[in-house]
């Protein structure tokens, strides 16, 4: 995902506000790793890695969507931490598994590329990518422990059986779609991007559709079934329009990589494999700098954003209201600063194509 960029552009909004109360962000980051260091101590460098991935100003949503509930909700100060503790062991195991991915072995498979957000690109050995799936495996039961454990120590206990029947079916019915959205198999579309459905491009969301579990706990421990419906599909609205907004940013990185980009199905109708990558490279650059395409693609993003606000309207949570504000405007942004960019790069290409025709005439 991308980061909440543009900050001081959000005058009515204070984007620190959504995110927990610093003294329990610190605590939450402790238990985090103190869970998993009391099962597997030997995995403390690679926990700390990724704790700093997680803390950086990306995960708002991941971070901040618990409280924001549980406050809605009138849930208790602990559930709300508890809450927000599931998904930070959610938001590790993503990541990891993200990561895991899209990463490619060597030749030798003996390396693997890493991206680190602080250290840049390194190399990680064979054995420690084993180390990440091992994590994540920990992780991911951590995270379903959790949220199991919250339902079963729920007042309403002469419901305790159907609303752990009911997570157990939502969580296996996110996990589905988070592997069927992760798999590159099934991130390539069988039609191109004009033939593209609303199923589609929900599809693309459902990359981060674990988060939407986290939401259904809470509105079963706060006895709100009815407004699951509401949030879980506002939540694949929102990640719909993140992901499309990040196949832009990462459309050179995917096309160098082998990895299916939908930016680039929007710009070009070849097929995104090795022996067409010059001409689709050529296509996109053509579609951003001659066709407003880059333009044309936020106004995409933007219109999921908009459905996502109309949909979560019914739960009437303020500051999940504001973060769908806050992505709006900070989209608003990046698509000025797109249209500033190639505007600077079409000028700088004018003055040398003049430059060069005055310099042959004399």
């Amino acid at each position: 995902m991308i980061p909440i960029a543009g900050q001081t552009d959000i005058d009515s909004i204070d984007i620190q506000a959504l995110y927990p109360p610093k003294a329990e962000f610190e605590l939450l980051k402790t238990e985090f790793r103190e869970s998993i260091l009391k099962l597997v101590p030997g995995l403390a460098p690679d926990v700390d890695d990724l704790l700093r991935r997680i803390s950086s100003p990306n995960w708002v949503l991941e971070w901040g969507l618990p409280r924001w509930l549980g406050e809605t909700f009138q849930l208790t100060e602990d559930t709300i931490y508890h809450l927000t503790l599931a998904n930070v062991y959610l938001l590790g195991f993503v990541r990891l598994m993200d990561d895991i991915v899209d990463d490619d072995f060597g030749e030798s498979g003996t390396k693997i590329e890493w991206l680190s957000s602080n250290e840049g690109r390194k190399s990680v050995s064979a054995g420690q990518h084993n180390q990440q799936i091992l994590l994540g495996t920990l992780l991911e039961h951590l995270w379903l422990q959790q949220n199991s454990k919250l339902l079963a120590s729920s007042d309403r206990i002469n419901k305790a059986d159907r609303l752990l029947s009911v997570f157990w079916e939502s969580s296996l019915s996110a996990l589905s779609e988070w592997i069927i959205a992760t798999s590159d198999q099934e991130r390539r579309p069988v039609h191109g991007f004009s033939d593209f459905s609303d199923e589609d491009f929900l599809r693309m969301g459902h990359r981060f559709s674990l988060l939407k579990v986290g939401c259904v706990t809470a509105c079963q421990l706060a006895g709100r079934e009815k407004e699951i419906p509401y949030l879980t599909k506002a939540i694949d609205q929102i990640l719909t329009g993140v992901v499309l907004a990040d196949e832009v940013f990462d459309w050179e990185g995917d096309l160098e990589n082998g990895r299916y980009n939908v930016f680039i199905a929007y710009c070009s109708d070849i097929d995104q494999r090795a022996d067409g990558k010059d001409a689709n490279e050529l296509a996109v650059l053509e579609g951003i700098y001659l066709g407003q395409k880059a333009h044309a693609f936020f106004d995409l993003v933007l219109d999921y954003l908009s459905l996502a606000e109309q949909t979560a309207g019914p739960v009437s949570c303020v500051k999940f209201n504001q973060y769908i504000r806050c992505m709006q405007l900070d989209m608003r942004v990046n698509q000025a600063n797109l249209d500033e960019e190639i505007l600077g790069r079409m000028k700088e290409a004018s003055k040398r194509f003049v430059d060069k025709g005055i310099d042959a005439w004399r």
